[in-house]
């Protein structure tokens, strides 16, 4: 007999990301992020000791957790936002980051856990990355972890070739890495090796259905 005490059900958040891409005359181009290797803001708040990202110096889909209650569509968009600065939910900035239709989202599983994305259409590239890259730059307010170096525009046909441990294969790669010390470089070849699989899930399925 069941005792009178409620069920307690731990809810996990889940992983949620957002894929700008541009698809035109059968040619797909993402929009990807590179993590920087450590960073001092989180919360919104600069903290006294660097922290080391998870999948340090990867090349990566921007996201993060969902909040309690929060859909995960939601949760991808806002997210995007706290990494870069752009609020796809407002009308001005959508005309002006040249958005195309809404986003729209799938749900995978990868690893034994699922995860969902969200794919936001653009006419053209070139301006999100330019104004995402010039908020990344100047920290504006709305950036809540300093966790993207910077976007780019990659093919879309064969994107598994995107993505892959972080290597110090830049200048500022080596320079983050220098700054570190003993410890956090160890945690820098921990974390720089975490999966990338569902990036590259993700891009698979956005290739296989660009029109959502």
């Amino acid at each position: 007999m069941l005792g009178t005490r409620p069920l307690i059900c731990e809810v996990v958040p889940l992983r949620c990301y957002l894929l700008p891409y541009v698809w035109s005359q059968q040619d797909l181009t993402l929009v990807l992020g590179t993590k920087n290797i450590f960073g001092v803001r989180s919360g919104g708040k600069d903290g006294p000791d660097p922290i080391v990202w998870n999948n340090a110096a990867q090349r990566v889909i921007p996201g993060g957790a969902s909040a309690r209650g929060e859909r995960p569509d939601a949760a991808a968009v806002r997210e995007f936002r706290e990494d870069t600065g752009i609020d796809l939910r407002d009308a001005e900035t959508r005309e002006r980051v040249r958005c195309e239709g809404h986003w729209w989202s799938h749900t995978f599983t990868a690893d034994g856990a699922q995860f969902c994305c969200a794919f936001q259409r653009l006419q053209h590239e070139r301006e999100l990355i330019d104004e995402a890259n010039a908020n990344i730059q100047r920290r504006v307010a709305g950036i809540q972890d300093d966790e993207l170096h910077d976007l780019a525009s990659y093919a879309g046909a064969r994107p598994e070739h995107h993505f892959g441990p972080g290597k110090l294969d830049t200048p500022w790669k080596r320079h983050q890495y220098d700054a570190l010390d003993t410890r956090k470089r160890e945690r820098f070849r921990e974390l720089s090796g975490k999966p990338f699989d569902w990036f590259v899930l993700a891009a698979q399925y956005l290739r296989d259905h660009p029109g959502g």
